[in-house]
């Protein structure tokens, strides 16, 4: 990301509610500090690391962004958090490839069901669009994450 998003992205989401999930990971910081350039009405973010969220909190000292401990597979907990959330980004997943090797059922968990949750909860919360982030890994999957994010690519092509 570029330190500040151009005029056009940034007043795009101006009095906007945006919520990311993953929002402590180096991408989700980028985005943050990014979207409170733009104006937004309020931030959201969702993540299962409390101590990355508790020192998120600290250091952006906004009154626009709300800090919760939350994961994608429960989806009764995340459901609330969505209501009257505009636009999404989903960047929330196990990515560590020898992580998911290891630990197979997590990797499913969290990449496929979790990402299924969140595309019935935007779906019940009207939210107007949710952005997911691709990888790579997912073309030609040779890995359990490849495999787990080729499950959630909206165009992914799995008759490879």
């Amino acid at each position: 990301f570029k330190k500040n998003m151009d005029t056009s992205t940034s007043s795009f989401y101006a009095n906007k509610t945006i919520l990311l999930t993953g929002g402590t990971g180096s991408v989700g910081q980028q985005l943050v500090r990014a979207l409170l350039n733009g104006n937004p009405r309020a931030l959201v973010l969702l993540d299962n690391n409390e101590g990355a969220l508790y020192d998120l909190e600290q250091e952006r000292k906004s009154k626009k962004v709300s800090f919760f401990v939350a994961d994608i597979r429960d989806k009764e907990r995340i459901d609330p958090l969505f209501e009257g959330v505009d636009y999404v980004f989903h960047l929330a997943a196990l990515k560590n490839v020898p992580m998911c090797e290891d630990n197979p059922y997590e990797a499913v968990k969290t990449n496929i069901i979790g990402t299924q949750n969140l595309i019935e909860v935007c779906l019940r919360q009207n939210v107007k669009k949710a952005m997911f982030p691709s990888s790579g890994k997912s073309v030609k999957p040779t890995t359990v994450y490849g495999a787990s994010k080729l499950f959630t690519e909206p165009n992914g092509d799995w008759k490879h």
